[in-house]
C-alpha cells in the first residue's frame, strides 16, 4: 500500500492498519531508520479497557485490578439515573 508524505512531513497510517494494530490517537510509536526504509513500533503501555461502539472492551494480555461486579453495578446505576 502506498502513502504520501505531506508538506509537514506527516503520513497517514491507513485505517485497516490502525484497526488491525489497535493504533488510536495518542498512541506513541518509535521510529527507526533502516537501510531501505523506516520501521514503526508501538511503545509504552496502553489502557487495557477502551470504549468501542459504546462498550468497554479489553485489549491485550495485561490483567486489570478492576472489580468487574462493582463496575457493572455502578454502570447500571449511572444508566438508570440518566434514563430518569
Amino acid at each position: 500500500m502506498r502513502v504520501t508524505i505531506d508538506r509537514a512531513g506527516r503520513i497517514v497510517v491507513p485505517r485497516q492498519f490502525r484497526d488491525r494494530l489497535d493504533l488510536v490517537a495518542g498512541t506513541e510509536l518509535e521510529i527507526e531508520a533502516l537501510d531501505d526504509g523506516l520501521k514503526l513500533r508501538r511503545i509504552g503501555s496502553e489502557p487495557t479497557l477502551r470504549k468501542k461502539k459504546g462498550f468497554l472492551v479489553h485489549h491485550g494480555a495485561a490483567s486489570s485490578a478492576i472489580d468487574v461486579v462493582e463496575f457493572i453495578r455502578a454502570e447500571r446505576e449511572t444508566r438508570s439515573r440518566d434514563l430518569s
